[in-house]
């Protein structure tokens, strides 16, 4: 049998992998050394699926619209007040310009996160059906 393997740090996503028939066959506390010259630990997850398993092309193709679904999810804008305040004293218009496209950006970013969200989670139960 033909198996794929990778390596994770992160334990929640080890655990959402898990989903995707990864499973974790290597724990191990690696030292690292940072910039000022501090050391520290990190845990090394070595997961790996087999690539006979059953359905592994459509595992695979959902595996990779989740992750593509999940890096898509931005971060609503910030309110920027100081420019507000100041665009309001040189004139009103320009401050409701910059208030109307901050919400409509604002909104487009909260729709597609929605619409990325839902659809993750159909991923994951529709991967759990398989």
């Amino acid at each position: 049998m033909e198996y794929e393997t990778r390596e994770v740090l992160d334990l929640d996503l080890a655990e959402l992998l898990a989903n995707f028939r990864w499973k974790v066959t290597k724990k191990e506390e690696v030292s690292y050394n940072t910039s000022s010259n501090l050391y520290g630990t990190k845990t090394v997850y070595t997961m790996s699926r087999s690539r006979a398993i059953m359905n592994y092309t459509k595992i695979t193709e959902l595996e990779n619209e989740y992750f593509r679904l999940k890096d898509s999810i931005k971060k609503p804008k910030k309110l920027h007040k100081p420019t507000v305040i100041f665009l309001f004293l040189l004139a009103i218009l320009p401050g409701l310009i910059y208030l109307i496209t901050f919400n409509h950006s604002n909104r487009v970013i909260a729709k597609n996160n929605r619409e990325a969200s839902t659809r993750m989670k159909a991923i994951l139960g529709e991967v759990n059906l398989l």
